[in-house]
This record gives C-alpha cells, sequence and structure tokens, in this order.
C-alpha cells in the first residue's frame, strides 16, 4: 500500500490525496499534450479524466473509526 498524504479541498470541502503512481511514458507523454491543449494542469487534466470515467460509481457509506485501547 502507498503512503499518501490528505489535506482538505477549501473549494469543495472534499479531502484530497497526494499519491504517486507508475504510468507508462507514452500515455504520460500523450497526456501532458492533451492537458497543454486542454489549457489544464496535468494533475487537473488528470483529475478530470478519472472524474469522467467513475461518475457512475457510488461509494460506500463510511463507516466511523474504531478507538483503539490505550
Amino acid at each position: 500500500m502507498q503512503n499518501t498524504t490528505a489535506s482538505p479541498d477549501t473549494d469543495t470541502g472534499n479531502e484530497t490525496h497526494y499519491t504517486a503512481f507508475r504510468c507508462p511514458l507514452d500515455l504520460f507523454e500523450k497526456a501532458k499534450i492533451k492537458a497543454k491543449a486542454d489549457r489544464r494542469s496535468l494533475a487537473s487534466y488528470l483529475i478530470k479524466l478519472l472524474d469522467v470515467d467513475t461518475k457512475d460509481v457510488t461509494l460506500p457509506p463510511a463507516t466511523p473509526a474504531k478507538k483503539s485501547k490505550s
């Protein structure tokens, strides 16, 4: 499992996660070209792609975290 850090997104109130992942170089270069043509940052463009691809997915309800015994 990869380490991620979370911070609140002040525009939407959603939590954002910073993470790294491996990507084939040719796809990475193509995404950079498309992002530039769309006048977006690469991160913003990738988020747009993920959002479009996952619109029909519903997240399960959040479960409260269990308190650990001290």
